[in-house]
This record gives structure tokens, sequence and C-alpha cells, in this order.
């Protein structure tokens, strides 16, 4: 009976709150009580968003993703010594991979379970600082002896394979020249060689992630995150999967904010200051704004759960004021992003304005998640990384 009365006489003081502070970035003694409300009285059903976020999100974009590698691979199959002398060979492969490359960019946000081989796939997040791919250990390879074979490859350092080992040779010769005839001369022997066991190892690693969050697929991550509990191996409650699910909205806010604009805008901590117009992603096919834009577009859908339950009714639930926020705040990056068409071009040129002010909002959405939401959900969703700037 006391507990029952506690909650009564409580709550409507707690919600009180809660609307009179509607405008704030920051915790408040609200967020932190109905935070403490909702562990002790939690009634949300977390069943439809798991199985809408992992199998409509996560499996659903493998699949696509999968699917445009898979086109990348018979396409580099095919391919004929210099392209056989036709151009249009090349460009339809270099299409090939900035269109896998774009479903990358949505599902990156996922990193757990069988995505925690990501690295495998993609080195460039990870390794940002050191500017994937060593493209001088790429070269000791082609012009060397030893195998080039997806064996061979699989063994290799991430740096050496993987999406930017593959735009490298799809999108410069080896020597700085980036048009067509001088890619297309350069690929022949060990060169060709290199790019096509690269793809097919590529294509490999994603059709077995893919298979393992395969609904079908026995053993796969996609039911382990839906029958959390006691005897689950990873999760032992539906809230810690959402939780995990959340960590990984606030991993890809912060990779975008210190990694992706931060740190070649010369923002970020590491950067020490220093513009790097050449460590942007994807320096190479010159995409780093759409790889940013494809992480932002990426992270609404898994927010907002992709035409189903998503974390937005998790956390509309408890206050409509902070999903009405966060949703605001996440167009309001993707409208940012879409300012800049040309991050390296403006670093070259020194422009850094709206780059900065891109940072600034993913700055304020990080906060939204890891000290409002947190606060509001009784949860903490530091992803387990650094600040990066110290924010």
């Amino acid at each position: 009976m006391l507990k029952k009365a506690f909650f009564i006489c409580v709550v409507p003081v707690a919600l009180a709150f809660s609307f009179c502070s509607k405008s704030s970035d920051t915790a408040s003694s609200s967020s932190r009580i109905m935070g403490a409300l909702h562990n002790q009285f939690s009634v949300f059903n977390f069943a439809p968003l798991i199985k809408n976020i992992s199998e409509n999100f996560i499996y659903k974009n493998y699949v696509e993703l999968e699917a445009k590698v898979n086109s990348l691979k018979t396409l580099t199959n095919e391919l004929p010594d210099s392209c056989g002398g036709d151009n249009a060979k090349l460009v339809a492969i270099q299409d090939a991979w900035k269109s896998a490359f774009s479903a990358l960019k949505i599902i990156e946000i996922v990193q757990i379970g069988p995505s925690g081989s990501y690295t495998t796939i993609d080195s460039w997040p990870a390794n940002y600082v050191v500017n994937p791919p060593d493209t001088a250990k790429i070269e000791t390879i082609i012009v060397g002896t030893e195998t080039i074979s997806e064996t061979a490859l699989s063994a290799k350092l991430d740096n050496e394979i993987g999406f930017p080992a593959i735009e490298y040779l799809l999108f410069d010769n080896g020597s700085g020249l980036t048009q067509a005839t001088n890619i297309c001369n350069s690929l022949t022997g060990r060169r060709k060689l290199y790019l096509q066991e690269a793809v097919k190892l590529l294509s490999t690693r994603i059709t077995r992630v893919t298979l393992n969050w395969n609904p079908a697929f026995s053993g796969n991550f996609t039911t382990v995150l839906q029958t959390a509990g006691a005897n689950n191996e990873f999760y032992k409650s539906e809230k810690e999967v959402v939780d995990t699910l959340i960590k990984q909205i606030v991993s890809i806010v912060e990779k975008v904010k210190d990694d992706k604009v931060g740190y070649p805008s010369g923002f970020s901590v590491d950067s020490g200051g220093v513009i790097r117009s050449t460590n942007v992603e994807a320096k190479y096919a010159n995409l780093s704004m759409k790889a940013i834009r494809d992480n932002l577009n990426g992270l609404y859908a898994f927010y907002v759960g992709n035409d189903g339950p998503g974390i937005s009714d998790y956390v509309r639930y408890y206050n409509i004021s902070l999903d009405e926020r966060i949703r605001s705040k996440m167009r309001q990056a993707q409208a940012k992003a879409l300012e800049i068409s040309d991050l390296k071009g403006d670093l070259l040129a020194g422009n850094t304005i709206k780059a900065k002010e891109l940072n600034v909002i993913t700055n304020e959405l990080k906060i939204l998640f890891t000290v409002e939401l947190a606060g509001n959900l009784g949860s903490s969703f530091r992803p387990g990384l650094g600040d990066g700037d110290g924010d």
C-alpha cells in the first residue's frame, strides 16, 4: 500500500516539472524523478520495438547491402584488362561501389552482435587518424610476388581490405591520377586481381553478417535480441536490449561529430586545431558528405522505427516533448548536412563555417541522448568511448 501511495502522490508532481522544462537541453530534477519512476514502474512494451528494429531495419538493410555488394562483385569479376578499352565499364563499377557504400553508411549505426566485425568491412571509422586505406602496403603487395586471393587477403590488416581499399583501386590509378582512362589502364594483372579478390572477400563477409541477422537462420542475433531474459547469454532484460540500441545511436552521433566532421575540420581534441582536408572519409571518391548524410538518414530511420515501432515510441511514452526535440534536432542535422556539398573542397579553401555548425548541432544531439534521455529513462547511454572534443 505504501508503494502505491507514493506512486500516486509523486507522479503528478514529476509530470508537472517535466512540462515546465520543455525547452531545456540539460538534465533536470524532473528527468531524474521520471527516471527513478521508470525504473520502478516501467510498463512500456519493448517487444514490438525490438522486433521491428532487428528485422525491419537491421536485417532488411543488410539484405540490401548484400545485394549491392554482390552486384559489385559480378561487375568486377567480369572486368577485362584495361577495362577492354571501354571506360564505361569502370564507371559502372564505380557507381556500384557508391551504391553499396551508401547502403553501408545507412547500417553503420549497428555495431553489435554479428556487426561487431564492422572494421573488417570498413576500417575508416575506427582508424580515421591513420587515414585508411594503407595504400603503401597495398601497392607493395601488388608489385610483389605473394599470392593474391580471397583467402590470402582475409589474413591482411583491416586497412588493406574492405570498402576503403576497393575505393582506392577504383578511383585512383596508384599514382594520383583519377581520370577513368588512367585508372582503366592500371587495372591489369595483379592490380586487377587485388580488386577482384578484395571484392570477393567483402562479399563473403557481408553475406556472413547478413546470414547471422537472418531471423530464419539458426542461432541468429535477431532472435537473441528478441528473447532477452534470464536464460539469454547476452541480454537479461528487454530494457537492456533497448539501452544497447540507444548506445548505437550515441556512438554514430559521436563518430559524425568528432571523427567525420570534427577531426578533418580541426574541431576535435584529436585534431589539435589542424585542418586535414585529406582525412575526410571516402576521400578518393569524394563522398564524405554523402556518407555523413547517409549516417544521419540511417540514424533517423533507426530512431523512428522505419515504418514500425522505434526508439521514438519508447521516448514518447515517457516524455513527448523530449521525443519531439530529438526528432527536431535530427532533422536539423540532416538539413545542415545538405548545405555542405563538398567537405574536402571547403576545408581546402579554409571554409569551416558550415562544418562547425554541423559539429555544434550533432553535439547538441549527443547531449539530448546522453543527458536528458538518460535521465528520463533511468539509463546511461554513454558508448564507452571518449568524448572526442571534451564536451
